[in-house]
């Protein structure tokens, strides 16, 4: 198969990286693939250009728009994308978030193609609702991938609120992680190249810096800790966004054990040299992040949001509600007077996320969800005896 992945940017984002790992596994496999971004990134990313290496391994071809206006994108990575389509006619084009599904969208209705498109989160459109409606009206029983259950009512809802039916063609992908166990970085590695201090608990959060992650309901947390427990931990935040300077400016102003730094690409290498991982996020799809502290045995400590409480084990005791930043301070206090065995959960969640979030498992469901697809809406003229001879399974 010839499929094209589409995604905003090569930057820091779990919708990236999931569209990414798709391509190369695919790739791998024998299929033809690209990912395409309808934008450049503005500055140099090094999580971008790592997630560019990843797909040059597998011979990925890669293509980046150009220009930096993310708000105009979506017209003119429409027509952009509709000129690659007439040349290289893929059997599949994918779409990752909203601003990829808008410029899809209208590309399809200027050349014939078969759309596909991942739900990754469990709030869509929130604040463009007219974007929003011609995105979706553009869209007809294409192949819909959720991620989660909040994901799949999320997708319900938002074709509810324009007054459209849902696709015939749904399927249930959750989020797949390599697992690499080799090249781990441990404590040694965080205090010689990040400065920690060993004599604190080491908290990560890693992530942007939006509304979405909540690290602002974070700062709260933080605010209202102790002197004492203060002193006994110390955050370092990875990540970069809209509200960065201001995040910034508030801990420095507070004197809050917080330490920032510029995203990295392979976060999961360094996440064995903390002691525990802090989501304080008000939604999310199905996060990566999560499942790859999880994997490597490193705690959670996470707010119950739409969308990752999927990721964690049940009745994981690390687990405080949204929005309530009082009941984060609980949980970190408890954490730093160590009132719970976080190795022990770590070992537990380690084992339950290896069982549910492979990442090969993933791109077979992927695999198997195209060619069904084509087999009942081909929009193209698709060979079968060509997926065949790719996909011996099929």
């Amino acid at each position: 198969m010839k499929i094209i992945q589409v995604i905003a940017r090569f930057h820091l984002g779990g919708s990236e990286q999931v569209a990414v790992n798709l391509a190369h596994g695919l790739a791998r496999r024998g299929h033809e693939c690209w990912v395409v971004a309808i934008t450049k990134a503005k500055e140099e990313d090094a999580v971008g250009e790592g997630l560019k290496r990843r797909l040059a391994s597998a011979d990925v071809r890669v293509v980046e728009f150009a220009g930096t206006n993310y708000r105009l994108a979506g017209f003119s990575g429409a027509v952009r994308l509709t000129c690659l389509c007439r040349s290289i006619r893929p059997d599949i084009v994918h779409s990752h978030t909203d601003r990829p599904d808008f410029a899809v969208s209208l590309a399809g209705r200027l050349t014939r193609m078969n759309l596909a498109r991942t739900i990754h989160n469990t709030v869509l459109w929130e604040s463009h609702w007219l974007p929003g409606r011609i995105a979706e009206t553009g869209f007809r029983d294409d192949l819909v991938v959720l991620i989660s259950e909040g994901s799949r009512r999320a997708y319900s809802d938002l074709r509810q609120r324009y007054g459209l039916p849902e696709s015939r063609n749904q399927t249930l992908i959750p989020n797949g992680i390599l697992f690499d166990d080799a090249d781990r970085l441990d404590r040694t590695d965080l205090v010689r190249d990040f400065g920690a201090d060993p004599s604190r608990m080491q908290l990560c959060f890693a992530g942007r810096f939006t509304h979405q992650k909540g690290f602002d309901v974070l700062l709260d947390a933080v605010e209202r800790l102790s002197p004492t427990v203060r002193n006994r931990i110390e955050i370092h935040a990875f990540g970069k966004g809209e509200e960065g300077d201001n995040y910034m400016n508030r801990a420095r102003h507070h004197d809050l054990p917080i330490r920032f730094h510029q995203p990295i690409f392979g976060i999961s290498r360094l996440l064995p040299a903390f002691d525990a991982v802090i989501m304080p996020s008000r939604y999310e799809g199905l996060p990566l992040v999560a499942l790859e502290s999880l994997v490597a045995g490193v705690p959670v400590i996470a707010t119950a949001a739409l969308g990752l409480n999927e990721v964690l084990p049940v009745d994981w005791p690390l687990t405080v509600p949204s929005e309530n930043p009082a009941a984060l301070a609980r949980r970190l206090a408890e954490s730093a007077r160590e009132e719970f065995d976080m190795s022990d959960l770590g070992s537990r969640a380690s084992l339950w996320a290896r069982q549910k979030y492979a990442l090969e498992p993933m791109v077979d469901a992927y695999e198997t969800a195209y060619c069904k697809f084509l087999e009942r809406e081909p929009a193209l003229a698709v060979r079968k005896n060509e997926l065949l001879t790719t996909n011996p399974s099929a």
